[in-house]
């Protein structure tokens, strides 16, 4: 639970840039693949509902910071209620 005025820390991946992190990309959509079909629709899920900004925002909370790290493959962000 965070409340108002507190402040939640988070990552996630996706912003690729090319050509390194078309690399990545495809290794990480592969290990995703290779977790199983059930995880693979998880994360496809996850993915068409904006990823952890959208997880973000349907919990009431406000993305106050983001930082794009790891050729563009990981976003870290800070939360705020």
């Amino acid at each position: 639970m965070i409340r108002t005025g507190e402040r939640l820390g988070s990552t996630t991946r996706w912003s690729i840039r090319f050509p390194k992190g078309w690399l990545f990309k495809a290794l990480i959509v592969s290990m995703e693949f290779a977790a199983g079909r059930g995880h693979f629709r998880n994360y496809r899920d996850f993915l068409a509902h904006d990823g952890l900004p959208g997880l973000i925002s349907s919990h009431g909370l406000s993305v106050e910071t983001e930082k794009v790290v790891s050729a563009g493959n990981m976003h870290a962000y800070v939360a705020r209620k």
